[in-house]
């Protein structure tokens, strides 16, 4: 933490469980994937671009890339992460959401601060079904829709199994309850 690596090259450590090298100046982590074992890995504060490298971390549960750079998702990036749970993307460049991956364990979703504009990209991560957490605060989606925000939200992700249960860390109750409180008041 707070060195100036640029880049996170290969790193040849079968066993290695957990990474914390946040606050470099790490701009790539091209060469980095497939550490079989790691676990939890924290590139936060650094300035990364792109995901490319991290993919094929089948036992990692918890990947921190908040505020770097990142603005898209390539094809491929978090390819193999099948037990990631909770992946923090905010503060970064996110306008789209289209490439995100389908993550089965991933849970919790740190997606504020971006710039995500659009309510139609929350479409892409219905393939996410076990999401219960999302969190998009200071978003214009968000912003801009105000109150109607998680309103939209389920009405986006309701016709998937998406299990969520906390909208910008607060309840978010299902699109069904939500319908029969309308019904109920007409």
């Amino acid at each position: 933490m707070k060195n100036k690596l640029t880049a996170l090259p290969a790193l040849p450590l079968p066993r290695l469980s957990k990474l914390l090298i946040s606050e470099n100046e790490i701009a790539t982590c091209a060469a980095f994937e497939g550490h079989a074992n790691l676990r939890h890995l924290d590139l936060s504060t650094n300035k990364l671009t792109s995901l490319a490298g991290l993919a094929n971390m089948p036992k990692l549960e918890l990947l921190n890339v908040s505020a770097n750079e990142i603005t898209d998702f390539p094809q491929g990036s978090l390819a193999g992460m099948n037990s990631l749970s909770v992946l923090y993307l905010g503060k970064n460049k996110i306008v789209s959401l289209e490439g995100f991956p389908r993550l089965p364990a991933l849970e919790l979703l740190g997606l504020s601060e971006n710039q995500v504009a659009d309510i139609k990209q929350l479409d892409h991560l219905k393939q996410n079904t076990m999401l219960r957490n999302l969190e998009m605060q200071e978003n214009p989606i968000a912003t801009e829709k105000a109150d109607g925000f998680k309103l939209e939200v389920l009405i986006r992700l309701h016709d998937t199994n998406t299990k969520l249960r906390q909208l910008n860390g607060a309840e978010a109750v299902s699109y069904t309850h939500l319908r029969a409180h309308e019904t109920e008041a007409d």
